[in-house]
């Protein structure tokens, strides 16, 4: 705060906060003595300093590890100065990523409503994200976990994300990044989250995502990340749709292998048992393949590991219901 004309003063400063704020131990004593106001001043000084605008951003993203600085990055003039970096700044990488994984961090944190990190009318920063740096694996990864994380619980964002292009962006990531699991595993996710709202469902079916989905869960059946939101995502859309159902019978046969690949994840074991449940319920193609492809034995088997779990007893219970 000495030296705020000085640019070099600044971007070294804020260089040195992100180094020690990578320590989770000394940022309780960084946010009293005023580093985040002091990151935040010189961004807001100097909006046009692309160099300092991405030191600064990535400092705020490493204060923001600890859940302990929230609350100062939580308030109004701190969050401003990261969207305004966003919109500044487009073409920087850094930037993007960075201000990405702050806001994922910040709206991660369960007690808060994400709408009082990003409102529904600023999800197209993180959007445009997406569709400027196509080609980034880092930002397709950081954008889509900031974007699953405000979905989960607001309907404001989730049409957001719909509105400004975020479906089409997410086929974007998942084409340039099929094998990267860490970008599909998220941009699945974000689906899954707004697959539960029956209009965004149809946007979803309407994008080409049933096929590519079920092409890159087969792909790459060892995550589980990724078996466990694309069972949840096509168990939503055939409850809305016989169409949607049918449209995911290819999917039967990778699900059925899901229940063996991870016999031992409970979380995965009742969305695949959920998953193909709904299919069975609303395609009798499904039920007819999920049958013959010894579905049943194999439900059976995956839910003797889990005896007492009431969640995966439910969802195996269920499922053979429907196959009876």
């Amino acid at each position: 705060t000495k030296y705020p004309d000085s640019i070099e003063v600044q971007e070294n400063a804020a260089g040195i906060f992100a180094g020690m704020a990578v320590d989770e131990s000394k940022q309780a004593s960084l946010v009293s003595a005023g580093a985040i106001d002091a990151i935040t001043n010189a961004m807001t000084y100097h909006p046009k300093e692309v160099s300092l605008q991405e030191v600064c951003c990535i400092g705020l993203r490493n204060f923001s590890t600890c859940p302990g600085s929230h609350d100062t990055l939580m308030l109004p003039d701190n969050l401003n100065a990261v969207i305004r970096a966003m919109i500044a700044n487009s073409t920087s990488e850094v930037v993007q990523q960075n201000a990405c994984g702050l806001i994922w961090n910040l709206s991660a944190d369960l007690k808060r409503d994400p709408e009082s990190v990003m409102s529904s009318g600023e999800v197209k920063y993180v959007v445009r994200a997406m569709q400027n740096h196509p080609e980034s694996a880092r930002i397709q990864s950081a954008a889509c976990g900031t974007l699953w994380s405000l979905a989960t619980s607001s309907e404001d964002i989730q049409n957001a994300i719909e509105s400004e292009g975020g479906i089409d962006a997410i086929m974007c990531a998942f084409l340039m990044h099929q094998y990267d699991t860490a970008v599909i595993d998220r941009a699945c996710g974000v689906l899954s989250s707004l697959s539960f709202n029956r209009r965004l469902a149809k946007s979803i079916a309407d994008a080409g995502c049933i096929g590519t989905v079920i092409e890159l869960m087969h792909d790459n059946l060892s995550s589980s990340a990724l078996a466990q939101s694309s069972c949840l995502l096509l168990r939503n859309l055939a409850c809305f749709d016989t169409n949607y159902a049918e449209e995911a019978s290819a999917a039967c046969s990778t699900i059925i292998k899901a229940l063996q690949e991870h016999s031992d994840d409970a979380d995965v074991i009742g969305e695949a048992c959920g998953a193909l449940s709904s299919l069975a319920a609303h395609s009798e193609t499904c039920r007819e393949r999920i049958v013959s492809l010894q579905g049943v034995a194999a439900i059976s088997r995956a839910g003797q590991n889990f005896h007492g779990n009431s969640d995966v007893e439910r969802e195996v219970e269920g499922a053979l219901l429907q196959l009876e």
